[in-house]
């Protein structure tokens, strides 16, 4: 996949994962912890291969203050998911927490895909494109692994350094 498709496919998979928490019953916490875990991972390594990898690349072709407001917005959602680690799952504190964790994600994912990432397609060849794909997957399925979610709480005073 390219590094376009990639991010996109991600974004999906994350959109899924939302779908799977709304749909959990009270009675069904286990399930809903196990979901949310997987969404803070999904989430929190997502936005890692973005800002190490993704993002210095478009910067550096493209100088319209794009990045730094997509930075802000991880920022954002990393505060979010720092919040949410520390409620219980389930509770109404959590859900609404969460509701404003999608809200902000699919915001994000709005206006990078119908922005930026037209604006990438200008900027990079199909193989650079390619290339910067490769990265990424090896570097996700390099943190996936590690259970990401937890290093957010250390990412929430300051957004990233792009």
């Amino acid at each position: 996949m390219n590094a376009i498709q990639l991010l996109k496919h991600q974004h999906q998979e994350v959109e899924k994962c939302f779908k799977d928490i709304e749909q959990c019953d009270d009675d069904q916490r286990d399930e809903m912890r196990r979901l949310f875990a997987q969404l803070a991972d999904n989430l929190a390594a997502h936005a890692d291969i973005e800002e190490e990898l993704f993002y210095p690349e478009v910067k550096q072709r493209q100088q319209d203050g794009m990045v730094q407001h997509a930075v802000e917005e991880h920022f954002e959602m990393k505060q979010f998911l720092a919040q949410l680690l520390d409620l219980e799952v389930g509770s109404s504190q959590f859900l609404m927490t969460l509701a404003q964790l999608k809200d902000s994600v699919l915001g994000h994912v709005e206006e990078e895909e119908g922005e930026m990432f037209a604006e990438v397609r200008k900027l990079f060849t199909k193989s650079e494109l390619d290339e910067l794909g490769k990265d990424m997957e090896a570097r996700f399925e390099e943190l996936i692994g590690s259970e990401p979610r937890f290093e957010v709480r250390d990412q929430v005073e300051a957004p990233a350094q792009v």
